[in-house]
C-alpha cells in the first residue's frame, strides 16, 4: 500500500516520490474522492499521461494508505479537474463529471453515472458540448443533482440533472 497514491509507484523503471517528481507524464494532480457503501474510498485523479484516461486508487483504511494506481479505461481525461459525488449511498450510485475532449481547447463536459461504486461507468450524458473546464456537484434537497461548471472564458453555469435520470 502507498502512503499517498503517487509515492512509491513504479514508473518506467523507477520508484516515484512526489517530493522529487520531475516526470510530467507521471504526475497526478487535481482529484476527487468518494466513499463507497462498503466503506472504501475511491480516489479519481487528473492524469498528465498522454493515455488520456482518469486514474484511480482505492483505500480500505480511511485514506491512511492507497492501493495501486489503475486506469479508468471508460473515462477520458484531458488534463482538467474531475469531480465526483455519491448520489445514492444505499445503492452505491456515484456521479462523475469532467471535461472529456480537446476541441482544441478543453471541453465537452460529460456527466457519468456508476451503479457499482465507481467500478464501471455505463451511463453518460453531455452537460456542455463546448468549452468546459472545472465543476462542482452536490445532491440538492429534492434529490436532483446540481452541477456548477465553468465555461473557460465565459463564466459559471448551473445545471440541474433530475434524479429520474439515474434512479
Amino acid at each position: 500500500a502507498l502512503p499517498i497514491a503517487n509515492d512509491g509507484r513504479a514508473w518506467d523503471g523507477q520508484v516515484l516520490d512526489s517530493r522529487t517528481l520531475e516526470i510530467e507524464a507521471a504526475s497526478l494532480h487535481e482529484c476527487t474522492v468518494v466513499e463507497r457503501s462498503d466503506g472504501t474510498l475511491l480516489l479519481m485523479m487528473r492524469n498528465q499521461h498522454p493515455n488520456g484516461r482518469v486514474l484511480t486508487s482505492v483505500s480500505d483504511n480511511a485514506g491512511q494508505t492507497w492501493g495501486p494506481v489503475e486506469t479508468a479505461t471508460e473515462i477520458p481525461e484531458i488534463f482538467c479537474q474531475p469531480n465526483a459525488v455519491v448520489v445514492d449511498a444505499d445503492r452505491d450510485i456515484v456521479a462523475f463529471v469532467n471535461a472529456s475532449q480537446m476541441m482544441p481547447y478543453r471541453g465537452n463536459g460529460v456527466l457519468r453515472i456508476s451503479r457499482d461504486g465507481g467500478r464501471t461507468w455505463p451511463w453518460s450524458r453531455t452537460l456542455n458540448p463546448g468549452h468546459h473546464v472545472y465543476q462542482s456537484m452536490a445532491v440538492l434537497d429534492d434529490g436532483d443533482l446540481g452541477v456548477l461548471w465553468e465555461n473557460e472564458w465565459q463564466g459559471l453555469y448551473f445545471t440541474r440533472v433530475p434524479r429520474t435520470w439515474w434512479a
